[in-house]
This record gives structure tokens, sequence and C-alpha cells, in this order.
């Protein structure tokens, strides 16, 4: 449908697929990314809520719905999100990354290293959440846990293209 530029029907043939498939739950991701697709975010948005209503415990509907948010621009409901994510799935190492990640851009960087902490508790040899997290320790003036960060990951990986970049920044103003 896309292809010939008949996005009405495309609209409606998703409407049709959605209503047909009933109880199926992967419905609903599969509308949404078609939707995304054809360029329809509000309905990608619905679409997403409605799953995130029908299954309220499932980590992947709270997840797209929370990189929906993000895409969108609304970082609050984003976090949200991510945290009923990191609640129902305490080992998804990304929505604590993602959530740390959002806090970073809200300027909330004690809530952010919370998160990149937390993700590197599960996942201790992430060169690039300790990035991340040295990053947000430098943006917020917490000087010392930044050089500190930066040693790790020259520490953890001395020729990456990652520790270079650290060492850069370890020893630059």
């Amino acid at each position: 449908y896309r292809r010939l530029g008949m996005d009405a029907e495309a609209y409606q043939a998703l409407n049709t697929f959605r209503d047909m498939s009933g109880g199926n739950l992967s419905a609903y991701p599969m509308s949404a990314s078609m939707l995304r697709q054809l360029g329809l975010r509000d309905e990608e948005g619905r679409t997403l809520e409605a799953w995130a209503n029908v299954a309220p415990q499932s980590p992947d509907a709270r997840q797209a719905l929370a990189d929906y948010y993000r895409r969108a621009g609304d970082l609050q409901q984003a976090a949200a999100q991510f945290q009923a994510v990191t609640a129902l799935a305490p080992g998804n190492i990304s929505a604590y990354a993602q959530l740390g990640n959002i806090y970073a851009q809200m300027g909330q960087h004690a809530d952010a290293q919370a998160q990149y902490l937390a993700a590197l508790e599960l996942r201790p040899d992430s060169v690039n959440i300790r990035q991340q997290l040295a990053n947000s320790y430098r943006v917020s003036g917490d000087l010392q846990y930044a050089l500190d960060t930066y040693q790790s990951i020259i520490d953890l990986n001395p020729g990456s293209r990652e520790a270079m970049n650290a060492c850069l920044l370890y020893t630059s103003p």
C-alpha cells in the first residue's frame, strides 16, 4: 500500500488486521510498527498505549511505549515507562541505560548515575554504559568520579576507540 501511495487504504487494512487478531497481543507491536512506517505517529502512540493497557505486566509493551515517548520528546512519560520496565524486568540492562539517558537529558544527573550504576551491576564490562556514566559525572561537576570512570574504561580495554576517547576526556580540562 505505502509504495503505491495508498496510506488511507493501508491504515484501513491495519485496523482490519488488528480487529481480526482478537486477543493476539503480537498484533499491537506489528500494527504500531506499520503505523510508524506510514508516518502516523499519533496512531502509533495510541496503539502502543492500548497494548500497554491490555498487557500492563508486559515489559515489551512498556519498553515499546517508552521508546515511542522518547522519540516524541515526552521524556517524563518515557521515564515513567522505563521505570515500569525496570520493575517488571529487573535484568533488562537496556531499560536502565535508557532511563539513565533520559534522566541525563532532563538534567537529573544523580538519577541518571543511579540508573547507569544499576546497569553496570548487571553488565560490569559495558564500556558504553561506563562512558555514559563518566559523561554524566563530568557534566554534573563530579570530576573525580568522572576521572575514575574514564580510567576504568581505559583499564577494561586499553587499545579501544572508547579508551582513546576516554584518554582525551580524561586529560582535557
